[in-house]
């Protein structure tokens, strides 16, 4: 007696009604549209701003050294820092100024692309845009 050959099962997972055509396939387009661009600026300009308002109130109350305390361990310190996280390539300022741009420029063009992927997404790339542009404004 010979064992059958194993039967293949062929599962399909779609968004069509019948259930046979493949997510691949499906039409959903998940480029940004209108709500999601002006979520993204949204967030982008409260972030740019918040940024900006805050350098600014702790370069004209705090002297370059001092810290205040806000509350339990945490705190806030008026240092310079020339460079990018805790100092690192301070002395290249111009090609980190260019990096800077070139990943806001991507974070665009990625959000241009897939912007109606997730929900969160213009949320998330919107802090990211806005904390980029203020460290870029602050190097030009």
């Amino acid at each position: 007696m010979t064992n059958p050959a194993p039967r293949l099962i062929d599962v399909r997972v779609g968004s069509a009604t019948d259930g046979r055509a493949p997510i691949s396939s499906a039409a959903r387009s998940l480029a940004a549209g209108p709500f999601h661009w002006l979520a993204l600026v949204a967030i982008a300009l409260a972030a740019l701003v918040a940024d900006q308002v805050t350098k600014q109130i702790v370069v004209s109350t705090l002297e370059r050294g001092e810290s205040f305390e806000v509350l339990g361990p945490l705190s806030i310190h008026h240092v310079h820092n020339s460079g990018i996280a805790f100092g690192i390539f301070s002395t290249w300022a111009g090609p980190v100024t260019l990096l800077t741009a070139i990943a806001i420029l991507w974070m665009v063009g990625y959000f241009a692309r897939s912007g109606a992927r997730h929900p969160v997404l213009p949320i998330a790339l919107g802090f990211l845009i806005g904390g980029s542009l203020g460290n870029l404004i602050d190097r030009i």
